[in-house]
């Protein structure tokens, strides 16, 4: 009886275990977050250009690189821009250990810095209570990175923006399941009509900006790995095999999505079929072994 007792325990417990790593592989990733916003102003009115974003994640954060050049006219001559970053899209200012970074012009000189053809930048927190258009943000302050776009000597002109740790937690995993939610990127939107784009508005009380013209964006995430399958997008990817994404005169495009693991996946439709047969197989032999182990017993005590 006790042998019999043994094996259907055995039995049970391997069918747990099974379960558990079904439970494993099947289990929802935590929620993220709002990300916060990278919005792109310029000191004059009638400006165009190319915004191009590229976020990387690594075991040690996410870095952004925000790519400005102008276009048409404005490539001719110096302009300012300003990127305001609220929520997750902000640059850290402290080390993991809690140092303050060393400061260049206002700047963490590791963490947000400005290259290419530019003739000053700075960096500084605002309030903003005073913006308007209101931008939304659950934290009552902004960054924002501000530069001087100079044209170089074949006529080009462009800036280079990094903030190589943000606070962001762009994805989650389990399973065989990632979330991600990238910060929003673009500028205000404002109607065309009755020249909005062309009003001059407060960021500030004492920093003013105007909306580009027209800003054509692009947003890059990195390849998508060759096991995973997209599961959801959005907005779609201009490009098969790359989380790409791309917009002629945008306002503010915020991009995530889901993407499932199709090894773990395929793991677990193994796993599933296993434990189909274990459950099938534990409910065909515990019956008659308990049946058998109550006459024994029986026949013990007779």
């Amino acid at each position: 009886m006790l042998a019999i007792t043994a094996i259907a325990t055995g039995l049970s417990g391997g069918l747990f275990v099974a379960y558990k790593k079904f439970q494993e592989i099947s289990a929802t990733p935590s929620p993220i977050s709002e990300q916060g916003e990278a919005r792109l102003y310029f000191d004059e009115p009638n400006v165009s250009a190319y915004l191009k974003v590229a976020f990387k994640e690594d075991d040690y954060g996410v870095k952004a690189d925000y790519h400005i050049t102008l276009e048409g006219k404005a490539a001719r001559k110096g302009i300012g821009f300003t990127l305001l970053l609220t929520g997750g899209a902000q640059y850290l200012e402290h080390f993991q250990g809690g140092e303050l970074i060393p400061r260049e012009n206002g700047c963490p000189s590791s963490h947000a810095y400005v290259t290419s053809e530019v003739k000053q930048y700075s960096c500084a927190w605002i309030p903003l209570a005073d913006s308007w258009p209101p931008i939304s943000g659950t934290d009552p302050r902004a960054q924002i990175i501000r530069g001087i776009i100079k044209t170089n000597s074949i006529g080009s002109a462009w800036a280079s923006v990094t903030t190589s740790r943000i606070k962001a937690i762009v994805s989650s995993t389990a399973g065989k399941r990632t979330y991600f939610s990238l910060p929003a990127v673009g500028t205000t939107y404002l109607p065309r009509s009755l020249d909005g784009r062309q009003i001059e508005f407060d960021i500030t009380k004492e920093v003013k900006g105007f909306v580009p013209q027209r800003l054509d964006l692009s947003i890059d995430y990195g390849k998508i790995p060759v096991q995973s399958r997209i599961e959801s997008i959005a907005p779609d990817l201009v490009q098969a095999g790359q989380f790409l994404w791309f917009q002629e005169d945008a306002g503010l495009i915020r991009a995530e999505g889901s993407t499932v693991d199709t090894v773990v996946e395929e793991a677990g439709q193994r796993v599933l079929f296993l434990l189909g047969l274990y459950a099938g197989f534990v409910a065909g032999v515990i019956p008659p072994l308990m049946s058998v182990g109550f006459r024994l017993f029986r026949k013990t005590r007779t």
